[in-house]
């Protein structure tokens, strides 16, 4: 049964894909990543939308739940479809990313309100040790809501980050997905709706790569990179997560790769003076391009690079250990910078910083030392 879903979402998602490039690129109102070039891949990732939200919808109102996981799908689906207006006004606008974060906190607040109910349950983490004991952090309704806000925007954000190489963030999307529909799958008591949320933007995604496999047809785009990232993080979180409970482990080890990438945005745009929204070429995928080859051999990169963090994400659920996602997620923060992988320049920039202001703290300490002891000097006078 699985089978046939998955074959007609990639032929949904491929047909739709491949209608939507050729009468784009006939009527010319597509939306186009650089609007300099008229060659260029146009954003076809509102085809993923449009298809996600009609089988979603469709399928939760012919499948059996409860009025609440009816809910709870209607609103992931508004809330989407509300991301996707914001990625298209980007794409059409070159709107500035300070602007297009701030219109993301509405969405992400009204989903963390709504879907996770953090004040209906006062969110608590829970970590499982390797002995099975449990240990448990209480956060409250209030902070809950903060950092379910806080962690789906930094989400959407890293992984809007990434649709810079053909392929990639297609890709890394696809493996998300997979990841928790085998974790679903293993369930005991499996949901239908969460198991088909997974397994609709996996296939949909595998039919629209066709196009945005390198050399790429189609881009995401704004408004398919906010969507499935968005949607993403709200998938991750209703996996790991039980009315207050949360477990933020394998949360954290299945996003590390964009997280490590948005944090060593951050800290070279800071050591640089710069807006933290400044666009530049410095992300993951372009490090890995520049140096392994553009095309088809970053996104093999990447998808070894995700492998061992995905599987580690399962074999925590399997075992009910999350210290083998903290070992893999910790061994990621600190082996790629080591092995010179990405994020190396990053931290040396920092360094350098930190000693630059220690030497000049200094030099003022100095100098404030010596204004003090002529003032001294003239006082005994």
């Amino acid at each position: 049964m699985l089978f046939h879903i998955v074959l007609t979402l990639f032929f949904a998602g491929y047909v739709g894909s491949f209608l939507y490039a050729k009468i784009a690129a006939r009527l010319r109102i597509a939306d186009r990543l650089n609007q300099q070039e008229r060659n260029a891949p146009v954003g076809g990732g509102i085809v993923v939308v449009a298809l996600f939200v009609g089988a979603t919808l469709f399928q939760a109102s012919n499948g059996s739940q409860s009025g609440f996981e009816w809910s709870r799908t209607f609103f992931i689906a508004f809330i989407a479809l509300y991301y996707a207006w914001i990625g298209h006004s980007a794409d059409r606008n070159n709107m500035p990313g300070n602007v297009k974060l701030s219109l993301q906190i509405l969405p992400a607040a009204s989903a963390a309100f709504l879907i996770f109910r953090p004040l209906v349950f006062p969110t608590e983490f829970i970590y499982v040790h390797p002995t099975n004991d449990l240990l448990y952090l209480k956060l409250g309704s209030v902070v809950g809501l903060c950092f379910i806000t806080l962690s789906i925007l930094a989400c959407v954000h890293s992984f809007n980050a990434l649709d810079g190489a053909d392929g990639f963030a297609t890709t890394l999307a696809i493996l998300y997905a997979i990841t928790l529909e085998i974790i679903l799958l293993a369930w005991e008591e499996p949901s239908p709706n969460l198991i088909f949320a997974c397994l609709a933007p996996a296939a949909l995604l595998a039919g629209f790569l066709v196009l945005n496999f390198p050399p790429a047809k189609l881009h995401l785009g704004n408004a398919g990179s906010l969507l499935i990232g968005f949607l993403l993080a709200a998938l991750t979180f209703c996996v790991f997560s039980y009315n207050k409970y949360i477990r933020p482990v394998p949360i954290f080890c299945l996003w590390t790769l964009p997280a490590i990438d948005l944090t060593a945005a951050i800290l070279r745009r800071r050591t640089q003076h710069k807006s933290i929204f400044a666009p530049d070429h410095d992300h993951i995928h372009h490090f890995l391009e520049r140096r392994f080859g553009k095309g088809a051999p970053v996104v093999v990169a990447l998808i070894l690079l995700q492998i061992p963090l995905s599987a580690a994400v399962v074999i925590s659920y399997k075992t009910g250990s999350d210290a083998v996602s903290l070992g893999a997620a910790v061994l990621y923060w600190t082996a790629l910078p080591l092995f010179n992988l990405f994020g190396r320049n990053e931290l040396l920039q920092l360094r350098s910083c930190i000693r630059a202001r220690a030497v000049e703290s200094n030099s003022n300490a100095i100098e404030g030392a010596a204004d003090q002891d002529g003032r001294d000097e003239n006082l005994s006078c």
